[in-house]
């Protein structure tokens, strides 16, 4: 029988680990540092206070594949969620992304346009942005840039947004329509039983193996016939967040970000996320608040994609594929991309 190895057991390990015994007739060896599966993904059940809560900050499931779909319907049950997320600026809670009833309010007058819309942004007009300021001024003008945007941004990245460079910019959303969903996939959901469970049923196979708090460091001690890398290499930079859990009051937004806030980025109750038939949303909820710091205090998070770190990951990856010539790298990490996780998923499935 052929022989896998697989370096990760998160959601791109996981995913392997599976097309290849169910679709290749490999017999798997998943690899995982850590003591839980899940990666990024990792969540649990609070029992106390009746809901799931994820480790690393929320994670909705959302893709337009139906294919993906597929797939992870195999291994849950998923629990029908529309994602809301809502901006806490100027005391005030408005849903994101922009839409044309934040636009009215802020305007302080109703917009049925894109014109209109467009006409009260008064976006600026760089011909060829040079940092992100100018890239995001080019996208959403001034007003929502200050509000929205710029507070937002330099706490994530630690720097000011005249001195981060255009490739980190990632679009704002303004919708000149009135939906207030964050997500416009067809496909929907969280877990009815958690993340880490799929990720759990997705590894339950006769023919996987997997050793969890491993310590192997040379890949080539264990025989194999193909070798699936999901992990990150330590030379590059990253950013990370520090996840604060407290328990309070309860309120009724799931997701909120807090651009004005001194030092966090955003907070979630997970009492409202996972609020269904199955869990009372309670008097006192389990709250998660964000705070970027160092990568060297947490986990890899967010890679920091301009060119020279994109030169660096191309030289590490070099250097990895030189010792293991049998390795096909997966996932965010491995690739250094800030993928969704049904990219990552596809990303496997279009790979094995």
């Amino acid at each position: 029988m052929k022989r896998a190895l697989i370096i990760g057991a998160g959601i791109a390990g996981a995913t392997a680990a599976r097309v290849l015994v169910e679709y290749g007739g490999y017999e798997v060896t998943v690899l995982e540092k850590n003591s839980y599966v899940g990666g990024a993904c990792h969540d649990h059940l609070d029992e106390k206070h009746k809901c799931y809560v994820h480790d690393f900050g929320p994670h909705i499931f959302h893709t337009k594949d139906s294919a993906v779909w597929d797939f992870v319907n195999k291994f849950t049950e998923f629990r029908e969620y529309q994602h809301k997320v809502f901006t806490h600026v100027d005391d005030k809670f408005y849903s994101f992304p922009i839409n044309l009833n934040v636009l009215s309010e802020l305007f302080n007058t109703k917009i049925y346009s894109k014109e209109h819309a467009l006409a009260l942004i008064n976006p600026t007009h760089f011909e060829k942005p040079a940092n992100f300021e100018e890239a995001a001024l080019n996208a959403v003008g001034e007003v929502i840039y200050e509000k929205f945007v710029k507070n937002y941004t330099e706490k994530q990245w630690k720097t000011s947004c005249k001195e981060l460079p255009v490739e980190v910019f990632k679009r704002v959303d303004i919708r000149f329509n009135y939906n207030d969903g964050y997500f416009e996939n067809q496909y929907q959901g969280i877990p009815k039983y958690g993340y880490t469970n799929m990720i759990k049923n997705m590894l339950n196979h006769e023919n996987i193996k997997v050793y969890l708090n491993s310590t192997v460091t040379d890949f080539n001690e264990i025989p194999h016939d193909i070798l699936i890398y999901t992990g990150g290499f330590d030379n590059l930079p990253y950013r990370s967040t520090k996840f604060e859990f407290k328990i309070d009051k309860a309120d009724e937004y799931a997701v909120v970000n807090t651009p004005q806030h001194p030092t966090q980025t955003r907070y979630t109750n997970f009492n409202v996320l996972h609020s269904s038939e199955d869990f009372s949303i309670e008097k006192e909820n389990v709250y998660c608040y964000e705070i970027p710091a160092e990568i060297n205090q947490y986990n890899k998070l967010y890679p920091i994609s301009n060119k020279e770190n994109l030169a660096l990951y191309e030289n590490e990856k070099d250097k990895f594929l030189s010792k293991y010539p049998k390795a096909l790298l997966l996932g965010r990490l491995a690739t250094y991309q800030y993928y969704d996780m049904d990219k990552v998923i596809l990303q496997v499935l279009l790979s094995i």
